[in-house]
């Protein structure tokens, strides 16, 4: 195959337009073509034609993950998923992650303590609910462990019920004037089940609250 032609493409700048003499045109990124030495008038055998939709495939599955990135850390989970979505070949994908970990673009570490980090200074919830968070993510299972020690060894969850529940009641008092203390009871139960935190803390903490000793009594 003889190359006819190698311009810029006008609608996208950063790519080159290889035009061959057997009417099949080729748009790579211009740095990729730059890199292969073609100009034009070179012949083009199968295995370099090859070489450089690889490398431009490569390239373009590593800008849509920096893209990805760009507006939050990532697992490596995340990232793979979302190239897999973007419909790259697995050998693509697997070099782009092994190429973002190598520059520490992607580090499941990190990651996983950001995550914990954020969630907790965004709201209060239990550390069950953050472990599977992180295992969704498909976040190691060590590393899961570690994080989770180091963010909720000094937490106690019974205070971070106790003040959930009371923010969450003057919110259902306000709202719901002529609702009972039975109504508010399930109310939180529920909003603090949704959290993750165990029945027994959410049951001795929300009667306590509501100053009754058992259920029966609302």
């Amino acid at each position: 195959m003889l190359i006819l032609k190698i311009r810029q493409d006008k609608r996208k700048p950063k790519f080159a337009v290889i035009q061959l003499d057997n009417d099949q045109n080729y748009r790579i990124y211009k740095f990729v073509v730059k890199k292969s030495g073609l100009r034009k008038g070179d012949e083009l055998d199968e295995k370099k034609l090859y070489e450089l939709l690889y490398w431009d495939e490569f390239y373009r599955a590593k800008d849509a993950a920096l893209k990805f990135l760009s507006y939050r850390q990532r697992s490596e989970y995340e990232i793979q998923k979302k190239l897999i979505d973007l419909k790259f070949k697995p050998d693509i994908i697997n070099q782009v992650i092994d190429n973002l970990k190598t520059i520490k673009l992607i580090n499941d570490s990190e990651f996983a303590d950001c995550f914990v980090k954020t969630a907790l200074n965004k709201r209060l919830i239990s550390r069950n609910l953050m472990k599977k968070k992180l295992l969704e993510k498909r976040i190691a299972k060590e590393i899961i462990n570690d994080v989770l020690e180091k963010y909720y060894k000094d937490l106690d969850e019974s205070k971070i019920v106790r003040k959930l529940a009371i923010k969450q009641l003057k919110k259902y008092q306000k709202l719901k004037a002529k609702s009972t203390d039975k109504e508010h009871y399930i109310r939180l139960a529920a909003f603090l089940t949704r959290r993750g935190f165990s029945w027994d803390i959410i049951s001795r903490v929300v009667r306590s609250i509501l100053n009754v000793n058992s259920v029966d009594e609302i």
